[in-house]
């Protein structure tokens, strides 16, 4: 195993981006960009032989043999929650020390963290609040449309953001 602090920071980006996957269907493009990210990062952490790796390879998210897509949907879901606890659990695996590990933080506090220059973490900061405040006025009930485009920008992001932490190891 090598995790370093770039895959921690991928891995929990990948946690909060499988949060905001829940709202989403699994045919959706940010699914897939987030499926394969993740498992490059694990890649990047363990070897493919490795019980950890093959963990995260069996997960599944769909019934291929089956198109009940109230089936599907609750799969993906499940796929999703075991991802999460996963994730969790690797992380927890190196750092069963650290007592101010938050899984959840904030975009902008990993922002801090990284190399990206003034104006890129203002100009991702901006977006991405300008897309929190959206949701928070849009309920998904009313305009249901207009959720899912705000909820895809922000796993956008956070896959954008993913994919630089993998492309830096």
């Amino acid at each position: 195993m090598n995790m370093d602090s770039q895959s921690k920071k991928a891995l929990k980006l990948s946690i909060i981006t499988a949060i905001y996957l829940k709202e989403l269907s699994r045919y959706n493009i940010h699914f897939e960009i987030w499926h394969q990210n993740t498992h490059n990062t694990l890649k990047n952490i363990y070897v493919p032989s490795s019980k950890e790796y093959r963990l995260f390879t069996n997960i599944k998210f769909f019934n291929k043999t089956n198109d009940d897509l109230a089936l599907n949907r609750e799969m993906y879901l499940q796929g999703l929650k075991t991802s999460i606890e996963f994730l969790t659990k690797c992380i927890k695996q190196v750092d069963t020390d650290d007592n101010s590990l938050n899984l959840v933080l904030s975009i902008k506090e990993y922002l801090q963290e990284t190399s990206l220059s003034q104006t890129e973490k203002k100009n991702i900061i901006t977006q991405i609040i300008e897309t929190t405040d959206s949701l928070k006025n849009t309920t998904k009930h009313q305009q249901a449309w207009q959720w899912e485009i705000l909820n895809n920008r922000i796993v956008s992001i956070l896959n954008t953001l993913i994919g630089m932490e993998i492309t830096k190891q």
